[in-house]
């Protein structure tokens, strides 16, 4: 039983691959422990990466999330729906191949900047919100649980940076444990590998970095309203809802 749990869930996180476009290529994962789902069946996660790319590029990419989605990503709807000084929410949702879509709200808040010089450390937290966002829906699974902690570090030399992530998920459903990790771990390098691309595209067009609450005013801040975002994808199946 196992094994044909585990064939599937290779299958599947491959499946995400070809739809994502291919295997990360340039940032690399260094850590990713991910932890049994807890009692409100979230997945306790510490990922690391080295990213080539400066810290303050990357924070910007951080703080453009909805901006700096590349072609084919999982993430098929993405709108900044208010901001209040540090914080901002975001509305998205996500399609993985054989899943159902998910949908969720997150409030981001900057608790630690770079310097101007981009030394020290950017730190940033996130939890759901979903009373800022549309009701549930049928087809599309509210994600229950979505909480953490993102801390950009400089590199000496300032030209590359580290990433940690740290948080607990629960996607939701009823998708199988070996299946949630098999494709988590496909999943977050190929996220990152596209955040560095993009940052490595900002730190070759700006060398200036503008303060939190500067870069968060030029966000477009659009509130949601019906009708409300629908799949883009067709359905792949049900193996795992």
């Amino acid at each position: 039983m196992f094994g044909s749990v585990r064939k599937l869930a290779r299958l599947l996180a491959g499946a995400w691959l070809l739809v994502a476009g291919g295997p990360a290529a340039a940032a690399d994962l260094t850590r990713l422990d991910i932890q049994a789902p807890d009692a409100d069946g979230a997945y306790g996660y510490h990922a690391s990466f080295a990213v080539d790319a400066p810290a303050a590029a990357l924070r910007d990419v951080y703080l453009n999330v909805c901006g700096s989605r590349r072609e084919r990503s999982p993430i098929t709807a993405c709108q900044v729906i208010d901001r209040q000084g540090a914080s901002y929410w975001t509305y998205m949702m996500a399609e993985f191949p054989a899943f159902k879509p998910r949908d969720y709200v997150l409030q981001r808040t900057v608790v630690q900047d770079l310097e101007a010089t981009g030394q020290t450390v950017f730190r940033a937290q996130w939890r759901q919100d979903h009373a800022r966002g549309p009701p549930a829906r049928p087809g599309i699974i509210r994600v229950p649980v979505d909480e953490g902690t993102l801390t950009i570090t400089p590199s000496t030399d300032g030209r590359r940076c580290t990433v940690d992530i740290t948080g607990r998920l629960a996607p939701g459903g009823k998708a199988p444990p070996l299946l949630v990790e098999s494709v988590a771990r496909a999943a977050a390098p190929r996220a990152m590998d596209g955040m560095e691309e993009r940052a490595q595209e900002l730190a070759h067009s700006t060398n200036s970095m503008r303060s939190v609450e500067v870069t968060l005013s030029g966000l477009a801040v659009k509130p949601l309203a019906p009708p409300w975002p629908r799949p883009v994808r067709a359905s792949t199946g049900s193996l795992a809802n």
